[in-house]
């Protein structure tokens, strides 16, 4: 797969039997348009997958992945979905340091606890959380984003870190 240099879009789809992404997968610097889907044996990304610089969008829809790789350097990326991820836990610090993140769209992620403070930097960013059933609180810093949320009965009332709050549904 580290040949194809010049690939701009990765579907993987419907692969039961897939355990892990190649490493070789940071070979395709030319890569925009990444998903990941119905993948269930996945569990990680790569570390290679932070040498995508070219990525602007990524979804990973029903796949076992616990958690992300640092993103930092993917400067490009505009949208972000985690979809169905049961496994997903947390989401790393990076993500808030993704400055052309436009979309993050986080549903039925149920084992994730908690987002990084660093997401409320993302001024532009339209935070959509839906079932996220165990997430408890919010960063203060996200109140700033105005989220979308629905469906996230652990957040209700919903108990900004640090601070008390409540969300207009």
């Amino acid at each position: 797969i580290g040949s194809l240099q010049k690939l701009v879009s990765l579907v993987v789809k419907d692969c039961g039997e897939l355990e892990g992404i190649p490493s070789e997968i940071g070979c395709l610097t030319s890569l925009e348009h990444f998903e990941l889907v119905y993948c269930m044996r996945v569990d990680e990304l790569t570390d290679s997958f932070s040498q995508l610089t070219a990525l602007t969008h990524i979804v990973i829809d029903r796949c076992g992945i616990q958690g992300l790789p640092d993103l930092a350097q993917l400067n490009k990326l505009e949208c972000l979905t985690l979809n169905c991820c049961r496994q997903l836990q947390s989401l790393p610090a990076s993500v808030g340091h993704l400055c052309s993140l436009k979309t993050l769209d986080i549903t039925a992620c149920s084992a994730l606890k908690s987002l990084p403070d660093e997401l409320g930097q993302l001024s532009g960013l339209r935070l959509c959380l839906k079932d996220c059933i165990g997430l408890k609180v919010l960063p203060v810093s996200v109140s700033e984003l105005h989220p979308k949320i629905v469906g996230c009965y652990g957040l209700m009332p919903c108990v900004f870190k640090d601070q008390p709050t409540f969300f207009s549904w």
